[in-house]
Protein backbone atom coordinates (compact mmCIF):
# COMPACT_ATOMS: atom_id res chain seq x y z
CA UNK A 1 0.00 0.00 0.00
CA UNK A 2 2.72 2.10 -0.48
CA UNK A 3 3.63 2.60 3.69
CA UNK A 4 6.62 1.73 4.98
CA UNK A 5 6.24 0.22 8.68
CA UNK A 6 9.18 0.78 11.58
CA UNK A 7 9.15 -0.09 15.26
CA UNK A 8 11.66 0.01 17.68
CA UNK A 9 13.35 -3.08 18.63
CA UNK A 10 12.85 -2.67 22.33
CA UNK A 11 15.22 -2.51 25.09
CA UNK A 12 15.02 -5.89 26.91
CA UNK A 13 18.53 -6.86 25.87
CA UNK A 14 17.26 -9.62 23.93
CA UNK A 15 18.85 -11.84 21.38
CA UNK A 16 16.19 -10.66 18.67
CA UNK A 17 13.52 -7.49 18.29
CA UNK A 18 10.49 -7.45 20.50
CA UNK A 19 7.17 -7.01 18.90
CA UNK A 20 5.98 -5.53 15.94
CA UNK A 21 9.38 -4.97 15.07
CA UNK A 22 9.52 -9.09 15.04
CA UNK A 23 7.47 -9.12 11.69
CA UNK A 24 8.96 -9.17 8.46
CA UNK A 25 6.54 -6.12 6.76
CA UNK A 26 8.54 -4.04 9.05
CA UNK A 27 11.91 -2.54 9.52
CA UNK A 28 13.63 -2.76 13.11
CA UNK A 29 15.76 0.04 14.89
CA UNK A 30 18.44 -0.73 17.26
CA UNK A 31 20.13 1.72 18.97
CA UNK A 32 23.45 2.42 19.22
CA UNK A 33 25.98 4.95 21.16
CA UNK A 34 28.26 7.85 20.34
CA UNK A 35 31.09 5.40 19.63
CA UNK A 36 28.46 3.20 17.43
CA UNK A 37 28.23 0.31 20.55
CA UNK A 38 25.00 -1.66 20.90
CA UNK A 39 24.36 -1.15 24.28
CA UNK A 40 23.66 -3.96 26.16
CA UNK A 41 19.72 -2.99 26.46
CA UNK A 42 19.34 -2.96 23.00
CA UNK A 43 17.68 -6.02 21.70
CA UNK A 44 19.98 -7.47 18.94
CA UNK A 45 19.72 -8.25 15.44
CA UNK A 46 17.62 -5.17 14.13
CA UNK A 47 17.15 -4.33 10.43
CA UNK A 48 19.09 -0.65 11.19
CA UNK A 49 20.33 0.88 14.23
CA UNK A 50 20.37 4.60 14.91
CA UNK A 51 21.86 6.67 17.79
CA UNK A 52 19.94 5.75 21.00
CA UNK A 53 22.03 6.35 24.39
CA UNK A 54 21.82 10.15 26.03
CA UNK A 55 19.65 11.77 23.15
CA UNK A 56 17.99 14.85 24.39
CA UNK A 57 14.31 14.77 23.74
CA UNK A 58 11.17 16.69 24.89
CA UNK A 59 9.89 15.58 28.44
CA UNK A 60 6.16 16.27 29.30
CA UNK A 61 5.81 19.40 31.60
CA UNK A 62 7.79 21.35 28.62
CA UNK A 63 10.87 20.37 29.60
CA UNK A 64 13.69 18.65 27.83
CA UNK A 65 15.49 15.48 29.44
CA UNK A 66 18.17 13.03 28.18
CA UNK A 67 16.92 9.94 27.72
CA UNK A 68 18.03 6.30 26.00
CA UNK A 69 16.08 3.34 24.36
CA UNK A 70 15.51 2.22 21.02
CA UNK A 71 12.76 4.61 20.45
CA UNK A 72 15.34 7.10 20.23
CA UNK A 73 16.15 6.46 17.09
CA UNK A 74 13.13 7.82 15.51
CA UNK A 75 14.19 11.48 15.03
CA UNK A 76 10.80 12.38 12.80
CA UNK A 77 10.11 15.90 12.17
CA UNK A 78 6.54 16.54 11.32
CA UNK A 79 5.77 19.43 9.31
Amino acid sequence: MGVVLVAAAGSEGADYPDCPATYSEVIAIGAIDSNGQVPDWSNRNPDLVAPGVDILSTYPGNYLAYMSGTSMGFGFHWA
